[in-house]
């Protein structure tokens, strides 16, 4: 995202133009970057919860909650659901004008 920024104020623009390729990257990019967010925050506070074993992503061996690098299944639904809701708020509320001010 801060590279578009930077790439956009290289530019001089002084809107974000829908139409044009990099104004098109933005809102994906911002888009990925709360999906991402969101899912850690929610597999992270709602994994812990889990009364189900904790694994290692690789390799795969139990090991106690809290664990860095630990998943559960109850915290990867968690964060599916996350990105999901994301990604769904996104197309709801998606912007129907091409031009956004940059200032």
């Amino acid at each position: 995202v801060v590279s578009c920024m930077v790439a956009f104020r290289i530019r001089r623009v002084e809107t974000i133009d829908f139409n044009d390729p990099l104004g098109m990257l933005i809102l994906p990019m911002v888009l990925a970057y709360y999906c991402e967010c969101s899912a850690d925050t929610w597999g992270s506070e709602v994994g812990i919860l889990s009364t189900k074993p904790y694994l290692y992503f690789i390799p795969s061996m139990p090991v106690p909650p809290g664990t860095n690098g630990g998943i559960s299944a109850l915290g990867m639904c968690a964060a599916l659901c996350a990105g999901l809701l994301m990604s769904v708020l996104y197309a709801v509320m998606e912007p129907s004008y091409p031009l956004v001010p940059f200032n």
